[in-house]
């Protein structure tokens, strides 16, 4: 049994999260979103059009050179074609982070905190396996609330992995090689 379990974070962009075994409580305001590279894309290839639009070559100019709009078309192609490449480059590059302990502390949007060994941390699909989480259980008698941690998998479908999305993980955690919740992971049967 674990009572006391309590972990509190702040990330950079000042979203503050406090939670412990019972409960969790989110406060602060959500980071700003990202804007998309198919957007600059997007954005990029309407420039183009409308340099188009805007001049329409004449039946009896002969060409001296290149002009002006010439110029803003090669310009724009080589921005959308930069754009393009790092987008292709970023999407296409898989980063997984590997951690210094052999179990990490994730923390959903919808509350919920797992412990397990999180592999594929970075990637479009991490994996989270051995999964513990935390059940608050109440004496009848006393009244007084103990958290258990319980394995994941006694369901009957016995799962034994999960795959997360990444967009709704908050944050994770390393959980330390001499904490509580570690030697319970340790001692529980694999």
């Amino acid at each position: 049994m674990f009572t006391n379990m309590n972990y509190t974070a702040l990330t950079s962009s000042g979203f503050g999260i406090a939670l412990d075994a019972a409960s969790v409580n989110l406060a602060g305001t959500p980071p700003p979103p990202v804007t998309e590279p198919s957007t600059f894309v997007l954005f990029g290839s309407g420039l183009l059009g409308l340099a188009g639009f805007v001049r329409r070559p004449s039946m009896g100019n002969e060409s001296r050179g290149i002009g002006l709009v010439q110029v803003v078309w090669i310009l724009a192609g080589l921005l959308v074609a930069v754009a393009g490449g790092f987008h292709i480059f970023h999407s296409s590059r898989s980063s997984s982070i590997r951690f210094s302990t052999p179990y990490q502390a994730v923390l959903l949007t919808n509350g919920s905190v797992y412990f397990g060994h999180l592999q594929d941390y970075g990637t479009s699909h991490p994996v989270l396996t051995d999964v513990f989480y935390v059940v608050s259980q109440t004496n009848g008698e006393t009244k007084q609330v103990s958290n258990v941690l319980v394995k994941r998998g006694k369901e009957l479908y016995e799962p034994d992995r999960m795959y997360i999305n990444p967009n709704q993980i908050v944050f994770v955690e390393t959980v330390g090689t001499n904490s509580a919740v570690a030697q319970h992971i340790a001692q529980a049967p694999h």
